[in-house]
């Protein structure tokens, strides 16, 4: 499978004139904190990460090719390569390779961001795959 990593710079360039993560306006783009989400699900992915039992979360925009439509889907997975592989299990790629979602945080990203506490464009947990 193929995974797309992005540098902090293009995730910051490709998101905030009008946010594909959340759809907000550069200024209020919630995904858009310091572009840590990134590296912090880099370092969950890693095949030897011995953290324990993570929570990754899998967000959705208004695209009508997602499987729900803003909020998110909760996947508890010992790191993120199975997270993904739980995730597609339930909503297959769209396109090969491509995870069928906005985006992913780990959860100490998904805490620093407005969705924790206002949800993802007023939409909160659809469900969670464990």
């Amino acid at each position: 499978m193929m995974r797309m990593w992005f540098t902090e710079y293009d995730i910051l360039k490709e998101q905030c004139d009008i946010c594909k993560i959340c759809g907000a306006a550069e200024a209020d783009c919630a995904a858009c904190e310091k572009g840590k989400i990134i590296k912090e699900y880099e370092k969950a992915e890693a095949d030897d990460c011995d953290l324990g039992t993570l929570k990754f979360y899998y967000t959705f925009g208004t695209d009508k090719q997602f499987p729900y439509n803003r909020g998110w889907v909760e996947v508890i997975a010992e790191n993120a390569k199975e997270a993904d592989a739980k995730f597609r299990e339930k909503f297959p790629d769209k396109t090969p390779g491509i995870l069928n979602c906005a985006f992913v945080y780990t959860e100490e990203s998904f805490s620093k961001t407005t969705m924790a506490q206002g949800g993802n464009l007023h939409e909160f947990c659809h469900e969670v795959i464990i």
